[in-house]
């Protein structure tokens, strides 16, 4: 699990948290459920977070970027779908500062 030591993980921890995260994991794995038939899914995720500098004159700017990749092969199924949700429903929290880290996220979802 990722520590404090990264700037602004606090921020994507309560956004991993919530119900649009959680809601967009579902959808992956009904999506994933209904090819493959089976009762869970894993995926293994790598998240990048970083800021550049931009120089607006009087005073800098630092624009956040933040991706969810997936470390498989192919381009379908759970850990893909994942990866895409993710990046698209995460904000990327703003910095007062040039940072950069990553970290790896194990997703699990599973009908009981």
């Amino acid at each position: 699990m990722p520590t404090e030591e990264q700037p602004n993980i606090g921020d994507l921890r309560e956004q991993l948290a919530a119900e649009a995260a959680k809601h967009a994991v579902a959808e992956c794995f009904i999506q994933d459920w209904e090819v493959r038939h089976e009762r869970e899914a894993t995926a293994s995720l790598v998240m990048r977070y970083s800021t550049r500098m931009r120089d607006m004159g009087d005073y800098d700017s630092y624009v956040p970027e933040l991706s969810v990749s997936h470390t498989e092969l192919n381009e379908d199924g759970f850990g893909p779908c994942v990866s895409r949700a993710l990046t698209a429903n995460l904000v990327a929290p703003r910095s007062a500062r040039v940072v950069a880290w990553q970290i790896t996220l194990d997703v699990a979802a599973r009908i009981n």
